[in-house]
């Protein structure tokens, strides 16, 4: 007896889809229309499904996953139509949702955060990282200064892997910080020496550059105004947030739920006559 798939309302992690019988809208055809631009900017209402589509990308990117790639793609429109990137970075992937937005906390909470991340991607790619650099980059105390002097190191290992990074929700803290009208907060993260802007400042200078240490970055949000605050450290993205080729990768289209009420009318959950 065929298992009905479930709808994975509030679910965002790609690879538990086919592995626990979810319904997915496939969107993995935009992976080659992404691929035209190195470096991402896109913003989105909340509940368009950003967070799904970064782990796709990661599921899709990931070095670690070369030998997963069936499992987690069987029926979809990439398993056939693969590109050459298809796992072949490192992914250093961060999720600005969580953040604290208390004043006293918002720096210490940013660094902690970003500085795991980037610790545990050191353990989770020790393969592909020697282990003095991988020393060197975890006895660095802020987030700009462990990419930066990870970038150098890997820039001096021969035929280094390159790293795709992913950030989630970039804007969520600031977005409340503003909604709270807090605007001296607000300035101290986006001034020349702040925290936010000195971390996007160095994504900047580890990108774009020969034998760079990040190949892609792909950064989704909410608002553009943030980004407009960043975007003086780093101005190397492109806002595709308009760009037709990628429109209906986000949501769903008029045609994705005709198919998903196909779906559920065939296997018994409502009837026909109820479509409309």
């Amino acid at each position: 007896m065929q298992k009905i798939k479930r709808i994975p309302y509030g679910e965002d992690s790609f690879d538990k889809i086919n592995a626990e019988n979810e319904y997915y809208v496939d969107k993995t055809s935009y992976i080659h229309n992404i691929e035209a631009t190195k470096y991402v900017f896109l913003i989105r209402p909340r509940r368009f499904g950003k967070s799904m589509f970064l782990s796709m990308l990661q599921c899709y990117y990931d070095c670690l996953y070369t030998n997963k790639f069936e499992q987690y793609f069987k029926n979809t429109w990439i398993l056939d139509n693969p590109t050459e990137e298809k796992n072949k970075y490192m992914i250093m992937s961060f999720d600005f949702s969580g953040l604290s937005c208390k004043s006293n906390e918002i720096e210490k909470s940013f660094k902690n955060y970003c500085n795991n991340v980037i610790d545990g991607f050191l353990q989770g790619y020790n393969e592909y990282i020697n282990n003095e650099l991988i020393e060197q980059v975890k006895n660095e105390k802020h987030p700009h200064e462990k990419l930066a002097t990870l970038d150098i190191g890997l820039r001096l290992q021969e035929d280094h892997k390159q790293i795709y990074i992913m950030i989630d929700e970039y804007d969520n803290f600031a977005n409340t910080i503003l909604s709270e009208e807090r605007v001296n907060d607000y300035q101290n993260l986006m001034h020349a020496s702040g925290i936010f802007k000195s971390f996007f400042a160095t994504l900047k200078k580890c990108s774009g550059k020969q034998n760079s240490s990040i190949a892609r970055m792909f950064i989704t949000g909410v608002s553009p105004i943030t980004m407009d605050d960043v975007t003086s450290g780093m101005n190397i993205g492109d806002f595709v947030s308009s760009n037709l080729d990628i429109n209906e990768a986000f949501g769903f289209t008029l045609k994705d739920i005709h198919k998903i009420l196909d779906y559920y009318i065939e296997v018994g959950k409502f009837k026909a006559e109820d479509k409309e």
